[in-house]
């Protein structure tokens, strides 16, 4: 097998998947040694999820799952699998994969993604009223657990609360978690030094945000 010329790292960080991609991608997979070939799978996914080739990515996701044995890597691996499966509007599989994603957390409390807050935007994003009480569940469970790195995770936390809470017609603590949530969506500053930037809230051009905005004026 002659490679095609790159650096150690590249081979599972493109951003093309062509035939001669996936061949030479699968071929240095198979020298790699096996407990690093989730880790490998995952990151290549990723890079495909991000310029939009989200097919590709859930074969490599699905690959991921042939070979993974409950690594470190499972619980992102299958919230990358829930974001490409919303992409590819395959909505009950990608609820399942954020469930998988949640439960690999549980088996290893170590490990922390934001599925704990992304799972429950889905769901009021969606107004999927049938699942209001597993959102408040996974909040109340995982909130514990975790810790508000950024802004635009408190933000995410404390719009997704509003909304379940104006549902419940408890309207002032709605308001409370609104008001909480515009400011962090405000925020200009990590609060890391030498981060100031990461983790700021991008995008306020949601259904999520309107509804919030509009509980927080009430």
């Amino acid at each position: 097998m002659v490679y095609l010329s790159m650096s150690s790292d590249e081979w599972f960080r493109r951003t093309t998947w062509t035939e001669e991609d996936r061949s030479d991608f699968n071929a240095r997979l198979k020298r790699t040694r096996k407990h690093n070939r989730p880790q490998y799978l995952r990151i290549q996914a990723a890079h495909l999820a991000g310029i939009g080739n989200h097919a590709a990515a859930l074969e490599l996701l699905e690959q991921f799952l042939g070979v993974d044995d409950a690594s470190l890597e499972l619980a992102q691996a299958q919230l990358q699998r829930a974001e490409s499966l919303l992409a590819t509007v395959n909505e009950a599989d990608a609820i399942d994969a954020f469930r998988a994603s949640l439960n690999a957390e549980r088996a290893r409390p170590n490990v922390q993604t934001e599925t704990w807050l992304l799972y429950p935007w889905y769901i009021v994003e969606t107004q999927n009223e049938q699942l209001y009480s597993e959102a408040h569940a996974i909040l109340r469970e995982f909130r514990e657990l975790r810790s508000s790195a950024f802004p635009v995770s408190d933000y995410r936390f404390h719009c997704v609360k509003a909304v379940l809470l104006a549902h419940e017609g408890e309207l002032a603590e709605a308001r409370t978690h609104a008001e909480q949530a515009l400011v962090a969506a405000n925020a200009e500053h990590s609060g890391y030094r030498y981060h100031p930037e990461s983790g700021l809230v991008q995008d306020t051009d949601t259904t999520v945000h309107q509804r919030v905005s509009e509980i927080a004026a009430v």
